[in-house]
C-alpha cells in the first residue's frame, strides 16, 4: 500500500512538473545578429522595442565592430548572448538612473527604450569587451567603471559610433 502511494505521489509530481514547464512561456528572440546577439524584447512582455528594429540592431553591431575593430579584434566573439530592453528611457540600477547595463558574468545587456543612436548600446558593448574591468589608473573626471576611457580613446570612439548611428538610422527612417 505504501509503495503504491509513493508511486502515485511520484507520478503526480512528475505530471505537475511536466505541465508547469510545458505551460511556461519561453521567450524566443525577435532576431539574431551575425555575431549571435539575440534581441529578446522589452521586459516583462518581451515585445519588440518600439524604437528599434532588427535592421537597427544589426547596424549597431556593424558600426560597433567597425569603430572598435583595431581595439577589440575579437569583438564578435565577446558580444552578449541576449539583449533586452526596459520599457522606459532610463531605469534604476544600484540607486542610479541609467540608460544601459552590462552583466558580464551572464553575457547580457539591458538597454533603455532610447532610440538606437541615443542608446547605451556601444557603451555597454565596451564594458563587455573589457569584461567589466576597466584598467587603472582612473582618468580625471571618470569613474572606476570607465577609468581608461578618455586616454584610450574609447569616449571619442563612442561619440563617433553615435554620430554614424544617427546619420544611418535617420537616412533609413526619414
Amino acid at each position: 500500500m505504501l509503495h503504491a502511494r509513493l508511486i502515485s505521489v511520484l507520478i503526480l509530481v512528475f505530471v505537475s512538473v511536466h505541465f508547469l514547464t510545458a505551460c511556461a512561456h519561453t521567450v524566443g528572440p525577435h532576431c539574431e545578429t551575425r555575431c549571435g546577439v539575440q534581441l529578446v524584447g522589452v521586459f516583462p512582455n518581451w515585445e519588440m522595442p518600439e524604437r528599434w528594429s532588427c535592421d537597427n540592431l544589426q547596424l549597431a553591431e556593424d558600426v560597433f565592430l567597425e569603430t572598435f575593430s583595431d581595439m577589440y579584434p575579437n569583438a564578435c566573439k565577446n558580444v552578449p548572448s541576449y539583449l533586452y530592453f526596459a520599457s522606459t528611457d532610463e531605469f534604476m540600477h544600484a540607486g542610479e538612473s541609467v540608460a544601459g547595463l552590462a552583466v558580464c558574468s551572464m553575457a547580457q545587456v539591458q538597454l533603455s527604450a532610447l532610440a538606437p543612436w541615443e542608446s547605451a548600446y556601444a557603451h555597454e558593448m565596451v564594458h563587455l569587451m573589457q569584461k567589466c574591468d576597466s584598467p587603472a589608473p582612473t582618468d580625471e573626471g571618470e569613474t572606476h567603471d570607465h577609468s581608461d576611457w578618455v586616454r584610450s580613446g574609447i569616449r571619442a570612439r563612442l561619440s563617433n559610433w553615435q554620430n554614424i548611428m544617427k546619420e544611418e538610422t535617420n537616412e533609413s527612417n526619414p
